[in-house]
């Protein structure tokens, strides 16, 4: 499977399991979303976490992290060394709800967490507007951010992210 078939494999898997629960039901597309992502990323050899974890001594939920492959075992399965974090990861389904703030809290806590573990930080979104822009002012998350399809509502359209995505995780995940 070539990547462009891949980043259309996940948009299919996430527009058939979200059926499931309906379109009002944004927790669970957010929380499918990252599922989707993690399966699709361990074949590639990328040592990754379940979903919501965290990082010894951080008072935030992580979404996905990328571990050293030799990272102990977490404590109570979600609670990982800083040492062992070479990567996080925030995933949304179609973006950062609730306008600027919520952006740049966002933006904040991947700050936050980069600088306790050193780890790179990446922003993966299943579609949303790559030029956000709030009263004026341009809002990004910057060269780690990652949009598997553009910004027409719900309309596939790969922009070559998920090749870019995998390959620099893969390159973080040899670093080890």
């Amino acid at each position: 499977m070539d990547w462009k078939e891949e980043a259309e494999e996940i948009w299919d898997q996430y527009a058939t399991a979200k059926k499931c629960c309906g379109e009002k039901c944004t927790k669970f597309g957010g929380a499918l979303f990252t599922e989707i992502l993690r399966k699709h990323l361990l074949p590639h050899g990328i040592p990754v976490s379940t979903r919501d974890v965290f990082v010894r001594d951080l008072n935030l939920e992580v979404d996905l992290l990328v571990h050293t492959k030799t990272a102990a075992e977490p404590d109570h399965g979600i609670l990982y060394n800083p040492s062992d974090v070479l990567g996080v990861l925030e995933v949304k389904a179609f973006g950062a709800v609730g306008g600027k703030e919520a952006v740049q809290v966002v933006k904040r806590n991947l700050e936050t967490i980069g600088q306790l573990t050193g780890a790179k930080c990446f922003y993966v979104c299943l579609q949303e507007n790559q030029e956000r822009e709030f009263d004026g002012q341009q809002v990004s998350f910057g060269d780690y951010s990652f949009f598997l399809n553009k910004t027409k509502p719900r309309r596939r359209d790969e922009t070559g992210d998920w090749k870019r995505l995998i390959t620099d995780l893969e390159s973080l995940a040899q670093r080890d």
